[in-house]
Formats: structure tokens, C-alpha cells, sequence
């Protein structure tokens, strides 16, 4: 993946499309994740100490635990703290991960600033860096040539 800021100017939108599609992806993988550590620790944990319908409750609203039973409320108020804490644990396990990955991506020889700014600086891309402004002048001159 590319960054914006060393994209070509004809691929900056492409690029930052390409990004917002990817920080939705990691969100998704990331609920996901977490969904199925709580469902296991749920299961694993309030098995033997709720009946089936109240666990089939559980998993589809995690809040329909505040309809329980006050002894059976504090053992679901204990596994959910549990579950959660292994959720942060494994998710820092792969932020960690992610760290090192990044390390990877680095460029050795990255182009120089001054050339990325002259080079958006031309052609399309008005010299304040205001894209709007320069679409909006086009668009005047698309409707004066029809």
C-alpha cells in the first residue's frame, strides 16, 4: 500500500480509498476477534451455571444479564471482566505484531519532501493545497466549453 503524501496526483484518491477500505477491514477483523474470545469465555465459563436459554440470551445481548438472578448476575459480571481482559491481552498480542510488521514497510531511500510538495504543487493542485477550490474552477470551465 501507498502512502497519500508519495502518491501520484492522478492516484491520491484511489490511494486514500484504498486506506479508508483497509481501517474498516482492520475494525471488522478486530470486532470479530473479540466476538468470539467473549463467546468462548462465555461458554466455557457460565456453562455449567445457566440453563441453555439464558446463554442463547447472553450471546445475542450481552446486557439481557442484568435480567438475571442477583447471584448469577455477579458470576456473568465476573466472566464478562474476564473475557475481557483476554480480550485486550490477545488484541495487544496482535497490535504487537502489527508494530513489527510496519518495520517492514519502511522505505530505505524515501523521496525527499521539498520533490513530493513540487511535484502536488503542479499541474491540477493549486499552490494553497485547496482541492475543492481547483475543482470547483474546473467544473465553472466544463460548463462555459458546453
Amino acid at each position: 500500500m501507498t502512502s497519500i503524501s508519495t502518491a501520484e496526483s492522478s492516484e491520491k484518491a484511489t490511494a486514500q480509498g484504498a486506506i479508508a477500505q483497509a481501517r474498516v477491514l482492520g475494525g471488522s477483523i478486530g470486532l470479530s476477534i473479540c466476538t468470539v474470545i467473549f463467546n468462548i469465555h462465555v461458554n466455557r465459563y457460565l456453562e455449567g451455571h445457566l440453563t441453555e436459554p439464558q446463554l442463547e440470551s447472553l450471546h445475542r445481548s450481552p446486557l439481557s444479564g442484568l435480567q438475571l438472578p442477583i447471584d448469577q448476575r455477579d458470576l456473568v459480571k465476573t466472566v464478562y471482566a474476564g473475557a475481557y481482559a483476554e480480550e485486550i491481552k490477545i488484541m495487544a498480542c496482535v497490535c504487537s505484531a502489527m508494530v513489527v510488521a510496519t518495520f517492514f514497510t519502511l522505505e530505505r531511500h524515501p523521496a525527499p519532501l521539498t520533490r513530493i510538495r513540487s511535484r502536488s504543487e503542479g499541474g491540477r493542485f493549486s499552490k494553497r493545497g485547496n482541492d475543492s477550490e481547483t475543482e470547483m474552477i474546473s467544473m465553472g470551465s466544463a460548463r462555459q466549453t458546453a
